[in-house]
């Protein structure tokens, strides 16, 4: 589902609620093979993680990142209540626990809403509590990452930078012997 949240297109699927089951991500030896393979070619062309690594990241990260644009959009209908509406909600909330505002979101995530001089602000954490997602009003959101795409992210790392290294290595020493090349007869 689209919808414009604060000017910005935001992409979720609404099935995606309480629900939802993390997918655990592992390191295939063929998905190591293809970063590897990305590495070697970069390596050739002189460039460290081009645009078709960076791809691939996103690609592998999102299958274990929460549902960002569901929280997004779901915190920002509720920031956009009246002051009197928000202040209920925030004794309800009090009152009921961080699980009614689950249930209230219809997502596994905790929120946190501030009142300030610009404006409400929010700090989302998900099912761990760790922040994924915080939102000032003279920024706009900013994502974080969760620790299960952080893993992702040093895994793939590691994997390219050890195969960018060896192919430019390779082809150093390829260079240092076509330089000792002595063209006198």
């Amino acid at each position: 589902m689209n919808e414009i949240v604060n000017g910005i297109n935001v992409k979720y699927d609404r099935s995606e609620g309480i629900n939802r089951k993390k997918n655990k991500w592992k390191l295939t030896d063929s998905m190591s093979e293809r970063i590897k393979e990305m590495a070697r070619s970069d390596a050739q062309k002189s460039v460290y993680m081009g645009e078709a690594y960076h791809n691939l990241v996103r690609n592998e990260a999102s299958k274990v990142a929460p549902n960002r644009g569901a929280a997004i959009a779901q915190a920002t209908r509720l920031m956009n209540q009246s002051a009197a509406q928000r202040a209920r909600n925030a004794k309800i909330v009090q009152e009921a626990g961080d699980k009614w505002l689950c249930m209230l979101m219809g997502l596994p995530y905790k929120a946190k809403f501030e009142d300030g001089p610009l404006g409400t602000g929010a700090h989302i954490f998900d099912e761990n509590g760790d922040e994924i997602l915080t939102y000032t009003p003279n920024v706009g959101w900013h994502q974080r990452s969760t620790k299960e795409e952080q893993e992702v992210f040093d895994t793939m790392r590691a994997t390219y930078y050890e195969a960018f290294h060896e192919a430019r290595k390779s082809s150093a020493s390829e260079e240092n012997t076509l330089g000792n090349f002595d063209a006198k007869a």
